[in-house]
């Protein structure tokens, strides 16, 4: 995936945190899609409140996870937004967001 990381600024006079970049949607559901294209499901867990965790792996590494079973080339892109590291999305299913993706450079 190769998204830039944006420059990060904090602090009273930006309001909180905020980036300096407008990422295009396009590309983002394009790098999601082909990311999803390369997941494999892990082990599913439960944590203590009973809520259903499967991890999304790619090359050894979790990149997201999901809360409920799902077909990963049929989940679509919802929000997203350019955290400090990258780049997370929510991933929606029936007009449901049941996970979310990460990227990180």
């Amino acid at each position: 995936m190769e998204i830039k990381k944006p420059y990060w600024k904090f602090g009273p006079m930006w309001g909180c945190y905020c980036t300096d970049k407008e990422i295009d949607r396009d590309k983002i559901e394009r790098d999601i899609k082909d990311l999803l294209a390369k997941a494999t499901k892990g082990k599913e867990w439960s944590d203590l409140n009973g809520i259903k965790h499967i991890p999304l792996i790619v090359n050894g590494q979790i990149v997201g996870n999901i809360w409920k079973e799902a077909d990963l080339k049929s989940l679509k892109v919802g929000a997203y937004w350019t955290a400090k590291f990258g780049i997370k999305a929510e991933l929606v299913n029936n007009k449901e967001v049941i996970g979310i993706i990460w990227s990180a450079e």
